[in-house]
């Protein structure tokens, strides 16, 4: 068995086969055929990634996706299909923000939830509605290009292109996070929304720090568009946050290694928090302003992101 690789999950790979699928046939969900994959190796035609013609064909399985117990080595191969000088190390850290939360480390696709599995597949149709072609995401996500140009020599046409991408990246960690979805506090715990709600502030965060400096001007187009984001943040999100989270995870963990409460199970020890309805009722309600942002940023997006 080999060395498992940090962090790996099935949308990693699937993700990485789709635009391997895109790069060679155009579409991500159209199959490599078997001479298109041979094709791609140095043992087959003398260029190309180093391993062999037939163990491609058995690492890019038809309508199944990479396996989970595939060596860093074979992934960095994978990768150099991309672009090069490529590597795996480099392809999870470009691709963290699409990364929809919660999918469990080390698990098969085909062992996963169905939850799990419609994520994955639900987050891949989002990011390749947005990226028709390999090159789009290659200039924006690999190479980074784009981003390069926009800090050296800002155009309208260039901002533009650079805030409606800006867009969809916030929509995917919206809506695939705990956050622009219901939350239902018959199932979920809310710890875990928590730790969620704390990924997405730091992602959307980062997001906004990658935004060309102009659209932060009061005098920019963008401007009440940026600034919805930052309310989002620093006042729907923070004041929750900071009103409730610390006080909750101090009693939690104290909870959990009492003897009191020693067999009680997550759910109906959530429960027995002291402010547990205030925090239930301020947590519903930031969740309900959060869904409706996430709405109103579909419809822009689907407008060409006006906002």
């Amino acid at each position: 068995m080999p060395e498992r690789i940090d962090g790996l999950n099935a949308f990693d790979l699937a993700l990485l086969k789709a635009l391997i699928n895109l790069k060679v046939t155009g579409s991500y969900i159209t199959e490599l055929s078997i001479s298109e994959k041979k094709a791609l190796c140095k043992s087959f035609n003398g260029k190309g990634i180093s391993v062999s013609h037939n163990y491609i064909v058995k690492i890019l399985p038809k309508n199944k996706t990479i396996s989970i117990n595939i060596t860093i080595e074979t992934l960095n191969e994978l990768c150099k299909i991309l672009r090069a000088d490529y590597s795996w190390r480099d392809f999870v850290s470009d691709i963290k923000q699409l990364r929809p939360d919660g999918i469990p480390l080390y698990k098969k696709y085909k062992d996963l939830k169905q939850i799990d599995q419609h994520k994955i597949e639900n987050t891949l149709e989002i990011i390749f509605n947005r990226y028709k072609g390999f090159k789009d995401f290659e200039e924006e996500i690999i190479a980074k290009k784009q981003g390069i140009a926009l800090l050296h020599r800002p155009n309208n046409n260039e901002v533009d292109e650079a805030f409606k991408s800006f867009l969809s990246r916030v929509y995917i960690e919206l809506s695939t996070r705990k956050a622009g979805v219901k939350i239902d506090l018959e199932k979920d715990i809310i710890e875990d929304i928590y730790n969620s709600w704390h990924q997405l502030f730091t992602n959307l965060r980062e997001e906004l720090k990658c935004l060309p400096a102009n659209c932060f001007k009061k005098t920019s187009p963008y401007f009440e568009r940026t600034k919805k984001l930052e309310t989002l943040l620093n006042i729907t999100m923070r004041n929750h946050l900071t009103h409730y989270q610390s006080n909750f995870r101090f009693w939690i963990n104290n909870a959990r290694n009492s003897n009191r409460f020693r067999d009680t199970y997550p759910l109906a020890l959530q429960k027995k928090f002291p402010e547990y309805d205030e925090l239930t009722n301020d947590l519903l309600k930031t969740n309900n302003e959060i869904i409706d942002f996430t709405f109103e940023l579909k419809s822009a997006i689907s407008k060409e992101g006006t906002f």
